[in-house]
This record gives structure tokens, sequence and C-alpha cells, in this order.
């Protein structure tokens, strides 16, 4: 047999269902979350989804529960870090890296989430903004926002953010700072942004 990997709003539905059955209500972010964690894989967005059931409080799960029992990075510090780079923003960018590790979280999952955020505007940049079956799960909201900054930011600019992000995602494995690391990767990515043209785009 050959397995394929399901697309997001086809996974979000099986989810949805599953919560009727259950009789879990999930925030749309936090349903988005669940299927995002999945990857295309039903096994582990289940697994992801069981995760905030046996978190949910009077049967509900709101949206930033689910960024914390997921450990996944919000869309805001995400927003904010790519804000920094459009505005060319060092403190910005730096005071989102001290955010994780103050808070305790992991620098892998921001780095992991930080990277899927920039595949999904560079998908947009390719498709002129256009919705596509190759984009992760994200809500109406979420589309809006990444269309708007797709735009902003030229798709060669954002093949090479894309591999730095990538490149310190592997260097993360055996890092004895992370922190170092993160630091490293946002001064990098400040180096790629730094083209008249994005710059201007971002004022």
């Amino acid at each position: 047999y050959q397995f394929r990997l399901v697309d997001p709003e086809t996974l979000k539905e099986h989810l949805v269902e599953i919560c009727q059955r259950e009789g879990v209500t999930l925030d749309e972010g936090a349903l988005t979350l669940a299927a995002r964690a999945g990857n295309g894989s039903v096994r582990d967005a289940l697994s992801a989804l069981g995760q905030l059931i046996n978190g949910a409080i009077d049967g509900k799960v709101s949206y930033e529960s689910a960024l914390q029992l997921l450990s996944h990075t919000s869309n805001e510090s995400l927003r904010q870090t790519i804000h920094g780079l459009l505005t060319h923003n060092a403190g910005e960018l730096l005071a989102e890296d001290g955010k994780v590790m103050e808070t305790g979280g992991d620098p892998r999952r921001f780095t992991t989430d930080l990277l899927d955020h920039m595949r999904d505007l560079m998908v947009l940049s390719a498709s002129n903004g256009e919705k596509t079956l190759l984009l992760r799960s994200n809500t109406d909201e979420e589309l809006v926002e990444l269309a708007t900054l797709s735009g902003a930011i030229s798709i060669s600019d954002l093949i090479s953010m894309t591999e730095i992000v990538a490149d310190h995602l592997v260097r993360l494995r055996g890092a004895n700072s992370p922190q170092i690391n993160l630091e490293t990767m946002m001064m990098r990515l400040l180096q790629t942004t730094s083209t008249p043209s994005v710059r201007e785009t971002g004022q």
C-alpha cells in the first residue's frame, strides 16, 4: 500500500468529528495547532489532539491553552520576529529570543515554528498570495496576515532566510548555548533582509 500525507483541511475535518464524539470543543486556533502538529500524518495529529483533550477545562480548549499544552510558538511571537526583520530592528529580534529563554521555551520548537512560518510565506509568495494545499493548516486570520507579509518580502530573500533558519535548527541539536545560537541566527537573518527594497517595504 502507498500511504500519503493528508491535506490540512481534510485533517481538520477529521479532528472536528473526533472532538464532537468526545464532547470537547476546540477554538479554531487550537484545532489548527493540532492539525499543524500532524504535518499531514493522521497518527501525529491524533496524538496532539489527545494531549489537548486531556488538558481540556470544562470540555473546552482555548488557543492559549493549546500553545502551552503542545509547546508551540504563538502567532504573535512569530509575527513580531518577521516584523523585526522587515524593519531591520535588531532589538525587537533579540527581545523575542529572550522571551523564549526567559519563559522556559524550547529553542528548537521556536526555530521549527519560525521555519514553518517562513516556508508558508515562501509558498504564498510563489502563488501570488493565493491559498494552496501546499500550505500548513492555518486559520483564516493567519492566512490574511501571511498573505500581507509575503508581499513585503522578495521570494529570493525568503529562500535565503529559510536556509539560514534550517541551518540553525540542525546546529541546535548539539548546541551548548541555545541562546547564542538563536541570537546568531537572528543576526544572519538581518543581513539577508538588509536590502533597500525589503527595508523600505517594511517601513
